[in-house]
């Protein structure tokens, strides 16, 4: 990924929003062989064909804005180049400061739960800690997902930390 476009505004409450525009491109194509199913396929990579311009790529416009609570609002947009493509799944990640070991948010839980089976768990206002959301799963794909998130907090024991909006 590499950066396309940056721009930063002083908004009129205090808060300063960053802007950026991202390209997202993987360095080569795969493909799955064996089969469809799990446990009898693998993916073979084409490293001796790197991607080009005309191949699969996401632009992404994102805009961070943080406001003097200290709170974070991130709105982002994704345009693949080729929009009649399928893709399972998109996601961020974002990496915290080890001290902030709460979480708090509105969503489905408190349990773990995914796309096929988030209706398991309800919506509501969960805490726990940032440990308790991992499973040492023998092959993780994911763990620990929540899904129907607006908000989080990622804090200390002392409530100190970092307030995210889910759009």
């Amino acid at each position: 990924a590499h950066a396309d476009g940056f721009s930063q505004k002083e908004n009129a409450d205090g808060s300063l929003t960053l802007a950026f525009n991202v390209i997202t491109q993987a360095p080569w194509g795969s493909e799955i062989v064996g089969g469809s199913h799990s446990g009898h396929n693998f993916i073979k990579d084409h490293k001796d064909k790197p991607f080009g311009k005309e191949d699969f790529m996401i632009a992404a416009h994102m805009e961070w804005t943080i406001f003097a609570d200290g709170s974070v609002q991130l709105r982002s947009c994704l345009r693949p180049n080729k929009p009649e493509l399928v893709l399972a799944r998109l996601g961020y990640v974002m990496q915290v400061n080890k001290r902030l070991t709460q979480f708090t948010y509105y969503g489905r839980g408190p349990k773990d739960n995914y796309p096929d089976r988030k209706a398991s768990q309800y919506m509501g206002i969960f805490t726990l800690t940032t440990d308790s959301m991992m499973h040492p799963w023998c092959n993780p794909q994911d763990t620990g997902n929540r899904e129907d998130v607006r908000w989080c907090a990622v804090t200390d024991n002392e409530g100190h930390g970092d307030r995210k909006s889910v759009v």
